[in-house]
């Protein structure tokens, strides 16, 4: 059930920014930007990770060719309820990797759990799209979350 609900919130929340219901000047790159970034060695790649909110955590996890900015619109919302942690995957957005870093769905998946651990998440949400819904989905599975 909380998960049916977090998907209403999201769904209605992306309904109030189509119609013009949240506030513009959150709802820009600026906003995004002006989050702290900070980085995190996992495995064979450093993560950036942005925080902001307080409440229970949420993780979100992008997709593919895109990066943390995709979450903008949604961000200020969540965060005046939920601790949010916008995760960029290795490859993409500020994250640093080398020839060496693997890119495959086990590979992400590996190092996201890796970073909940350094974060001291024991418990948490995930919000997902497109492949980091796959991500989310083998996240669910190793962490056997229902």
């Amino acid at each position: 059930m909380r998960n049916l609900a977090l998907i209403l919130i999201l769904l209605h929340l992306f309904i109030m920014n189509l119609h013009g219901q949240i506030e513009p000047e959150r709802n820009s790159f600026y906003y995004y930007d002006s989050l702290t970034i900070e980085f995190y060695k996992v495995e064979d790649a450093i993560l950036s990770v942005r925080k902001v909110g307080s409440g229970p955590p949420l993780i979100f996890v992008h997709g593919f060719m895109v990066n943390g900015r995709t979450w903008r619109f949604i961000i200020p919302e969540l965060a005046k309820t939920h601790t949010c942690y916008i995760v960029e995957s290795a490859g993409f957005g500020d994250t640093q990797w080398d020839k060496k870093t693997k890119f495959d769905f086990s590979a992400h998946t590996r190092r996201y759990i890796a970073l909940f651990k350094i974060l001291g998440l024991k418990t948490y949400g995930l919000v997902a799209h497109d492949t980091g819904g796959s991500i989310a989905r083998m996240i669910a599975i190793s962490e056997k979350m229902q």
